[in-house]
Order: C-alpha cells, then sequence, then structure tokens
C-alpha cells in the first residue's frame, strides 16, 4: 500500500501572494533562485498584532514582498514576536530587518539560535579541511568539492 501526502490546498500560493489558510493564519511562499525552489512563512494574527513565523533571505525582492504585505494588509498592525523553526538563512535572513524595525521579541530553540550564530559569525576566507572532508564523506561530487575548496565557506 503506497501512501499519498494530501495538501490541504490543491493550488499554492504564487511567489509575492498571501494566501489566509484558516481565519487568522496567513501562508507566504518566497520563491529562490536556488537548489529549493522556495521557502514558507506564516503570519498568524495574536491578539494585539501578528507573530510571523519565519522571514524569508536576506533579499530586495523578499523585503519589496514583505512592504507590500504590510502596505496592503497589516498596515499598522503591531509584530508582537518573530518565530523561527531554525537556522538556515531562508528562514532567518531577515530576522535583524524584522527586529530593527518592529522590536519584536524573537523565539526560537537554543540550537537553532547558536547554529545561526556560529553560522553568521565564524568567517573563513578559505573552506577548512574538516569541512571538506564532512562534504566529501557525505558524497558531494568531485567537481563541487573542487570549486569549493577555492571558496568561503558562507
Amino acid at each position: 500500500m503506497q501512501s499519498q501526502i494530501r495538501f490541504p490546498h490543491q493550488n499554492f500560493p504564487e511567489h509575492k501572494l498571501l494566501v489566509e489558510l484558516t481565519p487568522g493564519i496567513y501562508w507566504v511562499r518566497f520563491n529562490l533562485s536556488s537548489v529549493v525552489s522556495h521557502v514558507n512563512a506564516y503570519i498568524l494574527r495574536d491578539g494585539n498584532g501578528i507573530t510571523i513565523i519565519d522571514t524569508g533571505i536576506s533579499s530586495i525582492d523578499c523585503k519589496q514582498i514583505w512592504e507590500k504585505i504590510f502596505i496592503d494588509e497589516f498596515k499598522g498592525v503591531k509584530v508582537n514576536r518573530l518565530i523561527i523553526t531554525h537556522h538556515h538563512p531562508d528562514h532567518l535572513g531577515l530576522l535583524g530587518w524584522f527586529h530593527e524595525r518592529f522590536q519584536a521579541e524573537i523565539w526560537s530553540s537554543r540550537v537553532a539560535w547558536l547554529t545561526a550564530r556560529m553560522l553568521t559569525l565564524d568567517v573563513h576566507e578559505t573552506t577548512s579541511l574538516d569541512v571538506l572532508s564532512f562534504w566529501y564523506g557525505a558524497g558531494m561530487p568531485g567537481s563541487l568539492l573542487s570549486k569549493k575548496k577555492e571558496g568561503k565557506t558562507f
């Protein structure tokens, strides 16, 4: 017997479109120009304001989408908190921008927060041998490994 994933919506929201999933819960989908095609963010009505789950990647396009959402849908609404699901830059890339703009509380697991801080602050000019070893062991193709060897890790 083959199991299937059943999605609550047959059509995914277009890039830059806010979809109300159920009263007070909104879905935003940001297209990405990478192996991962998109990232999802959510807005929850929260008493006197809203809570945002994940911010999207730090890009001009992503900021413009959020600006449009705040102008068209949530003008003057207080952002109470930002919930970050995990440390990937497409999920917390605009965290600083949001916090500076709205002074919202940041909620995250300790592991996600510390991993994000480490990846942001632990900068090297070239990729370290232990990272290259890890990538090799994980099956990274040799051609890509050679390119990564010459560039910065992040």
